[in-house]
């Protein structure tokens, strides 16, 4: 049994329950008994190895599927392969009630699912997720709301926006980073490689407003290992493949005081109740650029009230772990003002890039 297989078999409770008896279920299907290939490939990856043939399909090659095997197996390809984003909930879900009929799918997975149900029951419902796992609560609403006001003058609106933003400033998480720690920075075609000013915050008129800067104020991006600062940049085939990527590995000169936003406890309470301030924080830092304006903001306020920068989870934490690979944004220029010390300048080169891919049902339109 390989080891996905085992993994799937400690994860507690599974989500799908099967509305018919399968106790025999590994004896009459394989993963080559889909005919879907992106069902046919999870239920490969997930399935037991077997040496006699399936009864079903004849075929000497298929993964077996027990009961608790086949539940996560169209679990991880109907509910998490519907995700309309990956950092989104599914768009469909295990269901013990009937199957909601304007759920249709693809010719050949049509077929699966049918079989599915015919074997076991499986049937699948439109989800209606929690609003505020999706980070969207009265504290999201209330600064949209501000920041998208054309009238930006003091009143009630101001007052009820700053309650907004202090729901996750008067609740801070400091961290300390030490000066034993390394950052490192990465630049595409730096004019001059080997100038330090290079892997500085870029000067006012050149900084761009992005995350955690608004327009023209200055903020030094980086990261605890390279290969994040790397995915950050987003580089291009060309940048890869003619090595135009340099990185500079830094130290702080002094113990540098963050408030982070990547540990942010959970079951803090707030208006919506405990974790929807986790959850807004969160969706901040997914991939969508229109919540850049609401971050820059919190960085602002973070900057003043005398936090040397921000600890943040990465746009790639949904792929990655976010804990392990977060990003820093330290405030003004902290290599010229003396917080850092440029330890080395290195050229980069790749040696590999790859995906690990899972794949999920694509639904019918209504014609």
């Amino acid at each position: 049994m390989n080891n996905a297989t085992n993994s799937s078999r400690t994860l507690g409770p599974l989500w799908v329950t099967f509305a018919r008896d399968v106790s025999r279920i590994q004896h009459q299907l394989c993963s080559d008994c889909f005919t879907d290939y992106g069902l046919r490939l999870t239920a490969q990856s997930l399935g037991a190895e077997s040496t006699t043939k399936c009864s079903r399909c004849g075929s000497a090659t298929g993964k077996r599927l027990d009961d608790q095997l086949l539940a996560y197996v169209l679990y991880k390809f109907f509910a998490e392969g519907s995700r309309p984003a990956r950092y989104l909930p599914p768009i469909l879900i295990p269901s013990a009630a009937e199957s909601e009929l304007d759920i249709r799918f693809t010719p050949p997975l049509a077929q699966d699912y049918k079989l599915m149900y015919d074997l076991t029951g499986f049937q699948l419902k439109r989800n209606a997720p929690n609003l505020v796992r999706m980070g969207i609560s009265s504290t999201r609403t209330g600064i949209e709301q501000r920041l998208g006001a054309a009238d930006l003058g003091e009143g009630n609106e101001f007052d009820s926006t700053e309650k907004a933003f202090n729901n996750i400033l008067d609740f801070p998480v400091p961290v300390d980073l030490t000066t034993e720690t390394l950052l490192f920075r990465v630049r595409i075609a730096p004019k001059r490689p080997s100038n330090p000013s290079e892997y500085d915050s870029p000067p006012s008129d050149l900084a761009i407003a992005n995350r955690l800067n608004p327009q023209a104020v200055r903020v030094f991006y980086g990261a605890f290992d390279v290969e994040t600062c790397a995915f950050e940049m987003k580089p291009s085939m060309e940048d890869i493949v003619n090595e135009r990527m340099h990185v500079a590995t830094f130290r702080s000169t002094r113990t540098l005081r963050l408030f982070d936003l990547v540990r942010y406890p959970f079951d803090m309470d707030g208006p919506d109740g405990p974790g929807a301030v986790y959850y807004f924080i969160r969706s901040l830092f997914s991939p969508r650029d229109h919540d850049y304006k609401i971050s820059q903001q919190l960085a602002t306020r973070i900057a003043a009230r005398g936090f040397d920068g921000i600890l943040y989870p990465s746009a790639y934490s949904y792929i990655r772990n976010a804990n392990a690979y977060p990003n820093i944004v330290l405030f003004g220029a902290p290599l010229a003002s003396g917080q850092l010390q440029l330890l080395s300048i290195n050229k980069m080169s790749f040696q590999a890039v790859s995906f690990a891919c899972n794949l999920g049902p694509v639904l019918m339109d209504d014609d």
